[in-house]
Parts: structure tokens; C-alpha cells; sequence
């Protein structure tokens, strides 16, 4: 049986194991039964050391942040294999998902993409370390919370990694409440970072307790100065209604990402059934960026042909990336899905289905143009559609969720037109399908700017500019 733990606490190593949370395949997790004294007692060491931190250049924690991210991509390294196996056996990725996924996401932890994150969210890093000139001639500063409790969803392996990371660059400490199930990544990261910059790693700790407890959950909200909560909405609504007023309340709560692709423009699509197949097979389409449905502008034939297309693809990638473990509920859902297309393809309504063996995949053909997700797993709704206006029409009930579009076939000219017209139903994010999976660093998360969300700036007055000190009066 491989021990892995789901904490890092710094300064108290030997308190990291404890209750096992999750156990799947020789792996098991486990994590220290920290009461809420003990929660208190880590929140108030992280501020001791986020006071140390204020004073550390920028430039130095993303040196560290890069030195432990490239240590996950040693082969070698004993924190990644534990990772790897973890989200294997817990999360139910493949093996090959679990280490694509990986080596994917660490990428956008490397000093380059930080420093262009830094720059292109807050102009440098100096409005982070002194007052800098705005471009509006002011002198400002951002200033972040001292401590954040952040809380990890379990459906994306690397998103937690990004909300310390994030948190960091504004010298933000963090406490991190794992996801039971992945509770291996954001600890890992923790105890590299430690290792490689003490002082930068002291300002991270990570444990779990089940959520929804209240005495724990508010002796951390005692503490902490912002919140930034990745779940479901009711877990989110619950904590948000929990938090003191003058806590910062970050949420990024389910979404929904589709595609549109024009067939109808004469644009050459032969790549799009593959990019679509690679979208949808990512994270085996847990992920908010993850398509669920592809509205095809053009004739019932011509949906039908990318649709087919499609399976073919994901057929293909099933041998590059398998699909990961599912739940019984899970393979349930696909069934029952699959049955209603069978039926609604006997009843003469225009449905036609597309499936992988042991429900690897499935593509459904629908008739039926209304805005729908799916069950998840790689399972694909195609629709075809007259023109854009009617996928406006269909998502703009749903616009408080969406998210992602990847849009293919569109003439140039029309592509601004286009993004513009979904980013009126709530669209936070628009590109090409096959850079649905992954975007930037600095891609405005739920429409938000991903530094900028965390800081509040402090503005300094002109008339202080230069002279001798305040006289304290």
C-alpha cells in the first residue's frame, strides 16, 4: 500500500498523516484530523510568515515557484510519481491522462509565463512591491489580502497548483483546503516549494477536513482576509453565506464551454473533428473548458458528418489517452443517455448515435437545437443550426454559466462580430476549438482578471510625492 498525504504544514512535519480520505488501487491518502484550534493556531503561523514574505521581491517567488514546478517534471522525483499515482487510483484518469495533464499544466508555472502574468495583469511587479505611476499619472500600489483560505475542487488536476501560485505573486499566504478527490497535487507542489525557498513555502499550508464543518471552516474564516472557493453552488452559497462581510468572496463555480463550427462559410474543417475530440477528451471533460455540445451552422447532413468524424477521433484518441475510471452512477448516466438517443433515432426524430465500446464515447446527433449539457465522460451533443443568431438564442437562458466557445469555420471578417455577439449572453471566453483545453496564464478566469481579482489598490497623493516624511499629526 503506497502512503501518500494530503497536507503540508509547514513547520510541522510530522503532522501531516493521520485519517485515511480516500483509498483506491495500493494508493491511499491520508491527512492530519486538525480541530479548529489547531486550523487557528496554522493561520496564525501563516500570517507570521506572510509578514516575512512582504518583504521579498517578486522576481525571487517566482524563482521559486519555477524551481518547484520543474521539479514535477523530473521523471524522477519522488513527489511526482506520488502525484501520478494518486491520480490514477483516486482521481480515475488513465495513466497517460494523469501524466499529459500534468506535464501540461506545469508549464504554466515557469517563470516566463509568470512574468508575462505579472506584467500583463498589474504592469510589473513593482506595483506589487512600492507605489508605481498608473497610466493615468497616479501613484498606486496593489495589496492583497495577507491570508486566503483557498478551497480546491477535485474535477481538474493543477487548478489549486494556480490558485497558490496566483496567490503568491501578490504576496497573498495561503491555506488550502484539499479535494478528497485529488488531494495529492496542491500538497505536493507545497512541500517542493518549501524545499527549494523556506521562506516562500512557509506561506503555504495544505490539509483537508470534510466540507460544510462549521467550527473549522470559521476558525479559518477568523483568520483569513479572502476566500477563493473552486465547487459546486451549493457548497460555494454555503460558505459565502458564512464569511464575514469584510472578507473578499471569490468564486468559480460550475460552467459550461461549447462549440460552434460553420459549415457552412466553405472554410476547409478537416482538422476540426480532431481538435473537437481533443477538447472533449481532455480531463475526460470534467473541466468548466470542457465542450458538451458542438452547434454545427449548416444542414442536418453536414452535422451529421462532422459528428461521425468525431466518434472517429475520439475512437483514435482512446489509444493515446484513455478515458479514465468511471462510477457506476457515472456508466448509469451514459446508458440512460445513449437510450434516449436509440429511442429518439427509432422514433424517426432525427438522432443518430455514435459510440465507443465499455462507453469509452458517445456522439449524439440531435434534432433538437435547444441548449443542453451532457453526463460528462466524453459524451458529445451535435446540433445543427441555421445561422449564429439561433445558438444565441438557444444558449442566452444560460449565460450566468457559460464560459468557454470554441469557434471553427468562420471567416476572419466575421470573427469579432461573432465574440461579440456571445460575449452579450455572458460568454467569458472565446477561441479556436483546439485551444479550448488549455488557456493562458492570464486568461480573464469567469471573466476576471486573475491577480487583479485578489488586490485592492491603494492610491498615494500627489502633494506626497516627493518632501519631507508625514509629521504624524
Amino acid at each position: 500500500m503506497i502512503r501518500i498525504s494530503a497536507a503540508h504544514l509547514p513547520g510541522r512535519p510530522g503532522a501531516t498523516a493521520g485519517r485515511v480520505i480516500a483509498e483506491q488501487d495500493g494508493v491511499c491518502v491520508l491527512a492530519p484530523d486538525l480541530d479548529a484550534a489547531q486550523l487557528a493556531g496554522t493561520c496564525a503561523a501563516l500570517l507570521d510568515a506572510q509578514s516575512r514574505l512582504a518583504g521579498v521581491p517578486v522576481s525571487r517567488v517566482i524563482r521559486a515557484i519555477d524551481t518547484a514546478a520543474r521539479r514535477l517534471l523530473d521523471r524522477d522525483e519522488p513527489e511526482r510519481m506520488n502525484v501520478l499515482r494518486s491520480l490514477h487510483a483516486i482521481s480515475g484518469f488513465s495513466e497517460a491522462m494523469a501524466a499529459h495533464v500534468l506535464d501540461r499544466a506545469v508549464q504554466d508555472w515557469l517563470e516566463p509565463e509568470l512574468t508575462s502574468l505579472v506584467r500583463g495583469e498589474l504592469g510589473g511587479a513593482e506595483a506589487i512591491e512600492a507605489f508605481v505611476r498608473s497610466p493615468a499619472g497616479r501613484q498606486v500600489r496593489a495589496v492583497a489580502p495577507r491570508l486566503g483560505l483557498h478551497v480546491f475542487s477535485g474535477n481538474v488536476p493543477g487548478v489549486g497548483v494556480t490558485s497558490i501560485v496566483r496567490a503568491l505573486l501578490v504576496r497573498s499566504a495561503v491555506i488550502g483546503k484539499s479535494a478528497a478527490a485529488e488531494p495529492a497535487l496542491a500538497p505536493a507542489f507545497a512541500r517542493l516549494l518549501a524545499d527549494v525557498d523556506p521562506g516562500v513555502g512557509s506561506c503555504v499550508a495544505i490539509t483537508y477536513w470534510q466540507g460544510g464543518d462549521v467550527d473549522r471552516e470559521d476558525a479559518v474564516l477568523e483568520h483569513a482576509g479572502m476566500v477563493v472557493h473552486y465547487g459546486g453552488a451549493e457548497a460555494i452559497a454555503a460558505l459565502r453565506a458564512r464569511a464575514p462581510a469584510h472578507v473578499r468572496f471569490i468564486e468559480h463555480g460550475p460552467r459550461v464551454s461549447f462549440a460552434i463550427i460553420d459549415a457552412s462559410s466553405g472554410a476547409d474543417l478537416e482538422h476540426v473533428p480532431a481538435d473537437l475530440a481533443r477538447a472533449v477528451a481532455l480531463f475526460d471533460q470534467q473541466g468548466c473548458v470542457s465542450p458538451q455540445l458542438a452547434y454545427v451552422i449548416g444542414t442536418p447532413a453536414q452535422a451529421a458528418d462532422l459528428a461521425a468524424a468525431t466518434a472517429a477521433a475520439l475512437a483514435a484518441i482512446q489509444s493515446e489517452l484513455p478515458r479514465g475510471r468511471i462510477t457506476p452512477a457515472e456508466a448509469a448516466a451514459i446508458r440512460e443517455m445513449r437510450t434516449r438517443a436509440e429511442f429518439s433515432a427509432i422514433t424517426g426524430r432525427g438522432s443518430q448515435l455514435w459510440e465507443g465500446q465499455n462507453l469509452d464515447y458517445s456522439v449524439i446527433l440531435s434534432a433538437d437545437p435547444c441548449f443542453e449539457g451532457t453526463c460528462l465522460n466524453r459524451t458529445l451533443f451535435v446540433k445543427a443550426v441555421p445561422d449564429l443568431a439561433a445558438v444565441l438564442s438557444a444558449a442566452a437562458p444560460y449565460g450566468a454559466v457559460l464560459q468557454t466557445v470554441g469557434i471553427a469555420g468562420f471567416h476572419l471578417s466575421e470573427v469579432r462580430p461573432a465574440a461579440v455577439a456571445l460575449a452579450g449572453i455572458g460568454a467569458t471566453r472565446v477561441t479556436a476549438i483546439a485551444t479550448m483545453p488549455w488557456p493562458p496564464p492570464g486568461w480573464l478566469h469567469d471573466g476576471r482578471g486573475p491577480l487583479r481579482e485578489l488586490v485592492r489598490w491603494t492610491e498615494l497623493d500627489e502633494e506626497f510625492r516627493e518632501g519631507p516624511p508625514l509629521s504624524g499629526r
